[in-house]
């Protein structure tokens, strides 16, 4: 867990672990172990990670749970294109493990470190998300994930398409994830992916396409449209192309082909050149006009 899928009622003291810790123990109704973080991981109390222990496949929780994760999984894509492709996903994994919690909790404590062989700011690796470990787990593969997980037997996490992805570890002492300079730099457009790909799948879902992609080669399909979607907007000489434009384009460039994409987007974005010889609206927002263009390709190129 990371954040609340459920009601917890906070005391005045959210500066504490403990205070926190208790009030989530409250709520789920059992005994929440804590999730430290390495001090130097600027992150609030409320926000760390925690694991709840669930016992056995008839447990109450285990059903609640899934229906939690699907429903936030869900919401991402419930707008399709015209969302921001966006939503808080708290239920990041279902692990298994014959370790004690805390031996979990410090096993998932030293995974969420950052490492790289290049200088970075940057100290913390969001994996008890599933959208992340999931990329993760794409960008270095299975089995040196696994090899990170040291006593956590599997890592059950759901995937953008509602299927549950299981990771298994190797119950040895872990070697942790250590991020290349081209693999960190893969791994950090996670945000662009995820929000790309729930806009992809949602409008897929809404007209009621049964296309669901391969699982294995939506991650690369994704990529690709979102570096195509760069290229495009240098060729259309967009002023601006924010993260939300970039998606939104991305997103038609997987509906559509991509040259009906493209020849769409000049007609909206450019005024002809008979009646000026400058573009007049190339700082418009794709992702305020990507609806509109979803709209016609569809019509004409059904």
């Amino acid at each position: 867990m990371a954040g609340e899928p459920i009601a917890v009622e906070r005391g005045p003291n959210e500066s504490s672990i403990a205070e926190v810790i208790a009030a989530r123990t409250l709520a789920w109704g059992r005994e929440v172990q804590a999730i430290e973080l390495a001090p130097n991981i600027n992150l609030p109390h409320a926000l760390y990670p925690y694991l709840v222990p669930l016992y056995g496949p008839d447990d109450v929780w285990l059903a609640e749970t899934l229906d939690i994760a699907h429903a936030e999984r869900l919401e991402a894509q419930s707008q399709g294109i015209a969302g921001m492709g966006r939503s808080t996903q708290r239920i990041g994994a279902w692990v298994h493990s014959s370790a004690r919690p805390e031996v979990i909790a410090a096993a998932i404590s030293d995974l969420l470190r950052l490492r790289c062989e290049c200088s970075s700011p940057l100290r913390y690796q969001r994996l008890a998300d599933s959208r992340v470990m999931l990329w993760a787990a794409h960008i270095a593969g299975k089995t040196a994930v696994g090899a990170a997980l040291g006593p956590i037997q599997r890592w059950n996490c759901l995937s953008a398409s509602g299927r549950l992805i299981e990771i298994q570890g190797c119950q040895e002492a872990p070697i942790p994830l250590r991020w290349t300079t081209a693999q960190l730099r893969q791994f950090l457009k996670g945000e662009l992916i995820h929000a790309a790909a729930a806009r992809y799948l949602g409008e897929l879902s809404l007209r009621g396409l049964d296309v669901l992609p391969a699982e294995s080669t939506l991650p690369n399909r994704v990529d690709a449209a979102l570096s195509r979607a760069q290229e495009m907007a240098v060729t259309l000489q967009l002023k601006v192309l924010r993260p939300e434009d970039q998606t939104a384009l991305a997103a038609l460039l997987l509906l559509h082909a991509e040259q009906a994409v493209e020849l769409s987007c000049r007609e909206a974005l450019f005024v002809s050149n008979e009646i000026d010889s400058e573009p007049m609206s190339r700082d418009l927002s794709l992702h305020e006009l990507a609806p509109h263009l979803n709209e016609k390709l569809f019509e004409n190129f059904p």
